[in-house]
């Protein structure tokens, strides 16, 4: 970048002084049909196009009343190698980059998340959203928030009572959190790595009563982002986090849980605008008593256009207390991406 003008002066005054790019001869001049579509950028006139071709050619030409315009060589661009060689990973939007300076990202991550243990069923819905806007490339700022339903019903029951949307002594609903967000790329050279730092506050009262719908305290998460590509069509998304949940409720006796997800997601991307991906993840939680929790599923994301995508992924979810008591739980999910 610091170099990027010489190096345009100096690829300038290559061309302009190449003669099968500038043809001249006694009586005439021939010019790339770049000086045609583009006129303007050089002035609006030939004359304007004449002053500014001698500013970077060695020998600078007289102005003549025959100048003319070659045909535009078109056959690298038609070439059936050129189009094979173009790589689907490369349109694909990115999710561990940061965004661009001036722009805006809005995203809805939508969790329907069900277990059923024991002939009881608890069922939570989360809606994970939140603003970025570029403050420059490698420095992104926002706001993220929590909008949470829970239901829980011991027998017969189904997962989508939860969108009944009632406060009842079985269900639960309410905006639960909100705070700033900070996305950093530490490295510019590492244009697909970059540290991400949630802070979330509580909003409403006994969010961890009967039934719990949230954490009464703070909550802070810390993500590490890296996507390699794999091949044109193939890529490896990583994750790591340092989880540290209801911060501050208990202050006196220091009460709050730490975990460290772990994720990672296979991509393959068969078009442009198409992703189908594998994930797994795992989470272990450091506390007195060791627990954990794992996930594997499988999802597609779709870009209706380069600044709007949707996402559905389904995962098979476990942990300790499921499996001790055979029980089972799954997440269903739909993500929504819109850039500005």
């Amino acid at each position: 970048a610091e170099n990027l003008n010489e190096k345009l002066t100096f690829q300038t005054k290559q061309a302009l002084d190449n003669p099968s790019f500038l043809k001249i001869s006694d009586d005439k001049i021939e010019l790339s049909q770049i000086f045609n579509w583009y006129i303007n950028d050089f002035g609006g006139t030939k004359r304007t196009i004449v002053a500014f071709i001698n500013q970077y050619r060695s020998n600078p030409i007289k102005l003549r009343d025959n100048i003319s315009y070659y045909d535009y060589d078109w056959t690298l661009n038609d070439t059936q190698s050129s189009i094979k060689t173009k790589d689907n990973a490369d349109f694909r939007y990115v999710v561990s980059s940061t965004i661009p300076q001036g722009t805006y990202e809005f995203k809805a991550f939508n969790n329907l998340y069900s277990q059923d243990v024991n002939n009881q069923r608890s069922t939570f819905f989360t809606t994970i959203f939140s603003g970025l806007y570029g403050l420059n490339r490698r420095v992104n700022v926002g706001i993220a928030g929590r909008f949470r339903a829970v239901s829980n019903h011991s027998g017969e029951s189904s997962p989508f009572d939860v969108f009944g949307f009632r406060n009842t002594t079985s269900q639960r609903i309410g905006l639960t959190a909100l705070g700033p967000i900070v996305r950093v790329a530490p490295v510019q050279k590492w244009k697909n790595f970059s540290i991400q730092s949630t802070f979330t506050f509580p909003i409403g009262k006994d969010l961890g009563g009967n039934p719990w719908i949230d954490w009464d305290g703070a909550f802070w998460n810390t993500q590490f982002f890296n996507d390699f590509t794999l091949s044109s069509k193939f890529s490896l998304f990583t994750e790591i986090d340092l989880l540290i949940e209801d911060i501050g409720f208990d202050f006196e006796n220091s009460a709050y849980r730490v975990s460290t997800p772990v994720t990672l997601i296979g991509s393959y991307f068969p078009t442009p605008k198409t992703t189908f991906y594998i994930i797994s993840g795992y989470s272990p939680f450091w506390q007195a008593t060791y627990d954990y929790f794992y996930q594997v599923g499988t999802g597609a994301k779709y870009q209706f256009t380069p600044d709007f995508e949707v996402e559905l992924l389904y995962t098979a979810f476990r942990n300790k207390y499921i499996l001790t008591n055979d029980g089972n739980a799954a997440t269903y999910n739909l993500g929504i991406r819109y850039n500005l």
